[in-house]
């Protein structure tokens, strides 16, 4: 169970009398560490209070103020210095975490985590020395170090750990206090400097305080600061005025520590022994005299700190005495029996009031009211009541706080609490066969997080021979058969997986490699909790690993040099193609160059036969969906999306008559498919380098002529590739056939003539036309295997130069 630690150390209670009033308050509860107490911080939501020790062994403790139960000292592996000394604490208001420093010169967090304070993970070094202060300001953090005769105040960002050194001051004295606002920070220097800064950053201004040995300065406004000054009394300081404003009025003796109680000041005052109460007025200025004032137990003398929290005065000593004061009746409740349990378990709670009262059990919610109601009725004071109820829906599942509010006869409310633990085990994961998804020599299960907010892992079982949910209904602790499920060897892998449960994972997904194809396997899930609970099997489902078949396996293709054309005709007529473009008249451009040197010399011939001619070539870049009837390509990849890209480029014999040779790209990716046609989890990817000779005649009699007609015939060769063929195979081979294809041309020359001049003093380019074309091919159709038949619609841009 991951109950709270109150039993480890436990509140030592006192008892004390409800009146209304400061002056009323009475110590309800105490507890002591022997050392002495550094610094009391409240969360923003007053819920929580962190405590700061020093001594030989500095550390840090939380508080949960609903049960006023102590819960832990942060050490170990929750300790946010690792293995340094904290030595300064401060509240974010942003997410409710604790920031501190430590003697390392790095900053820490502890961060709020079901109900708990825990190490959080920033760790931001701010230098060699101890952080001896750390406060917030406008949303920084705001680091204040002894670094021999300077003290830096480093300003970095909460979420990024960035620092920068903004503030110094030269000084050979240890700052002993510090405060942070909006407006800037004051230290206390030694015995009689005070220093203030702006936000603006810089050198600190030093402002000299009369003699005197001062104790504590607390920010009580936007640029309003207070410093308890021992026999000076109270004193005022303002961020940018260079003088102390002057001390409040009233009999002070030596105030050691300054805290807020309900919106008003308290100061702790050493020489009077007593504890004082001023109003605060606008902008966090003391209001003329000191409302009440409330005596300090012996024991108590040696204030160190003072923190109020939703009602409640909480004190820190030099003796390391934690006090908790309260006018609120007080309730002691003990321990829930059982702890913990699972739903329906009956759970019986024993609670005291020192008062006579009306009382509330609840769960749920952290305020006066929230929750769900498990209980309410009367007692008088000293009387003890004994309530119980059941675990149910009200409750979450892991630790939950059941409230117990008393109202006493002037209609103050005290509140106390005690946790209860609802354990549920897992409940059952959903399989079906929809859940398994085949692949070359692997099985995957693909299922439904549970909800449980305390998954901790599934079990995965995986068995060569069939077993049902009820041949493992449960298994005795410590047997062989753990976790509760087949445990035989299977293949040689033990047939039992744990997957770590994903708190922000939906859906699960794992994958069993190194299974044999064709070999049926019999799979089942379960899920365990953090207590090691388990949940009830889900249904076991089968599956046999399979290699997805690609298109060459549906069509029974086997690679290789095919084709009805003759393939060394087609090949050297391809090779053939040369694709020479003559003399240029003028600059080409640096693509269509390079497409001519791969292509070949040039061909006399034509050069002579163009030199008369306004182009010597061209070169076309095109695209289109190509509608394949080979039944195994759409089979796997569907009809549609099947988009070849070309290049083709080649001289111009006159102007109606152009040679053209080409290449382009094909790519498909899909899931295989099984002899049932149902797909696998693995994907075939398909990729084809379409190789082209054609000749053209164009319809191009005009100067300028916007549209030409155009219609061509040629050979074809298609190089494929498929990866992986049979599970773990390549498979190449080139399919061969023809094409003709017919459409027009736009020159584009005409819509704006300036731009097709500039652009053809650049690159050479004369025209520029959009094509759009219907193509009809038909490729190793009467092979046997595969076969790239079919027409496209092709659009794209034709360059003449």
């Amino acid at each position: 169970m991951n109950l709270p630690r109150a039993a480890a150390a436990a509140l030592i209670w006192a008892p004390g009398l409800a009146w209304a009033g400061f002056g009323d308050l009475t110590t309800v509860s105490s507890y002591s560490s022997g050392d002495a107490v550094v610094d009391i911080q409240a969360e923003p939501e007053g819920r929580y209070l962190a405590v700061l020790y020093g001594g030989d062994d500095p550390k840090v403790a939380v508080f949960d103020t609903w049960s006023w139960a102590f819960i832990e000292f942060v050490s170990g592996s929750e300790d946010p210095c690792a293995d340094a000394d904290p030595k300064s604490l401060t509240a974010w208001s942003a997410d409710r975490r604790f920031f501190v420093g430590c003697s390392n010169g790095t900053i820490g967090d502890l961060r709020l985590q079901d109900g708990f304070y825990t190490r959080g993970s920033l760790s931001v070094s701010v230098g060699a020395d101890a952080v001896l202060f750390v406060r917030a300001i406008d949303q920084q953090l705001v680091a204040v170090t002894a670094t021999g005769s300077a003290v830096v105040a480093t300003p970095f960002s909460a979420s990024t750990g960035e620092t920068s050194t903004a503030w110094s001051i030269a000084s050979a004295q240890t700052p002993v206090s510090a405060a942070g606002a909006t407006g800037g920070i004051v230290l206390l220097m030694g015995n009689n400097l005070v220093s203030g800064f702006s936000a603006s950053g810089g050198t600190l201004t030093v402002t000299t305080a009369p003699a005197g040995t001062y104790a504590e300065v607390m920010a009580t406004g936007p640029n309003t600061f207070l410093i308890a000054g021992g026999e000076a009394g109270l004193l005022r300081y303002a961020v940018g005025n260079t003088t102390l404003l002057g001390a409040s009025a009233g009999s002070f003796e030596s105030l050691v520590s300054l805290g807020l109680w309900d919106g008003d000041l308290v100061v702790a005052d050493q020489g009077r022994g007593q504890l004082g109460l001023l109003p605060l007025g606008d902008g966090g200025v003391p209001e003329d005299g000191v409302d009440l004032w409330l005596d300090i137990e012996e024991d108590e003398s040696s204030v160190r700190a003072v923190s109020g929290v939703d009602g409640y005065l909480v004190l820190g000593t030099s003796a390391g005495a934690v006090r908790v004061k309260s006018d609120r009746p007080w309730v002691e409740v003990g321990t829930a029996a059982p702890a913990a349990g699972v739903s329906g378990t009956e759970v019986e709670l024993s609670f005291v009031a020192e008062v006579a009262v009306d009382w509330e059990l609840r769960v749920g919610g952290d305020t006066l009211s929230g929750g769900s109601l498990l209980g309410s009725g009367s007692a008088a004071a000293g009387e003890t009541v004994t309530s119980s109820f059941v675990l149910d829906d009200r409750f979450d599942e892991g630790v939950n706080l059941v409230r117990a509010l008393v109202t006493d006869r002037d209609g103050l409310v005290g509140r106390g609490g005690a946790y209860v633990q609802k354990d549920d085990p897992p409940g059952q994961v959903s399989l079906s066969q929809n859940s398994v998804r085949v692949d070359h020599e692997t099985l995957r299960l693909v299922f439904d997080a549970l909800p449980d907010a305390d998954i901790e892992s599934y079990a995965v079982f995986l068995s060569d021979e069939s077993f049902t949910a009820a041949d493992y209904a449960g298994c005795e602790p410590g047997t062989s058969a753990s976790p509760c499920g087949p445990s035989a060897r299977v293949d040689g892998e033990k047939g039992v997986r744990i997957v770590p449960a994903e708190s922000s994972q939906d859906r699960v997904t794992v994958s069993i490699l190194g299974l044999t194809n064709g070999k049926e396997y019999h799979m089942a899930v379960r899920a365990y909790d953090a207590s090691g609970q388990e949940g009830p099997m889900s249904k076991v489902v089968n599956g046999v690993p399979a290699a997805g078949k690609g298109p060459a396996e549906l069509s029974g293709e086997d690679g290789g040099l095919c084709g009805t054309s003759a393939p060394a005709t087609a090949l050297g007529a391809l090779a053939a193609l040369g694709l020479g473009l003559g003399r240029r008249r003028r600059q080409v451009l640096g693509a269509a160059a390079g497409l001519v040197l791969l292509a070949g010399a040039p061909v006399d011939a034509w050069a002579q036969a163009q030199s008369k001619a306004e182009t010597t070539g061209h070169i076309q870049v095109s695209y289109g969906n190509v509608e394949l009837e080979d039944t195994a390509i759409t089979g796997v990849y569907g009809t549609s999306g099947n988009g070849v890209t070309m290049l083709e480029w080649g001289p111009q014999i006159i102007k109606q008559v152009e040679l053209t040779g080409g290449l382009g790209w094909f790519r498909e990716n899909g899931k295989g498919l099984l002899d049932d046609e149902t797909r696998t989890d693995g994907k075939i990817v398909f990729r084809a380098i379409p190789l082209t000779l054609n000749a053209k005649v164009r319809l191009d009699f005009f100067k300028d002529q916007i549209l030409v007609p155009f219609g061509a015939a040629g050979l074809d060769a298609w190089s494929f590739k498929q990866d992986p063929y049979k599970g773990d195979q390549v498979l190449t081979g080139w399919k061969y056939g023809w094409h003709w294809n017919a459409g027009g041309q736009l020159l584009l020359d005409k819509l704006d003539p300036r731009t097709a001049s500039r652009f053809q003093a650049v690159s050479g380019v004369d025209n520029t036309f959009l094509v759009v074309e219907f193509r009809k091919q038909d490729i190793g159709s009467g092979d046997e295997g595969l076969y790239f038949t079919g027409q496209s619609l092709n659009f794209g841009l034709q360059f003449d130069y």
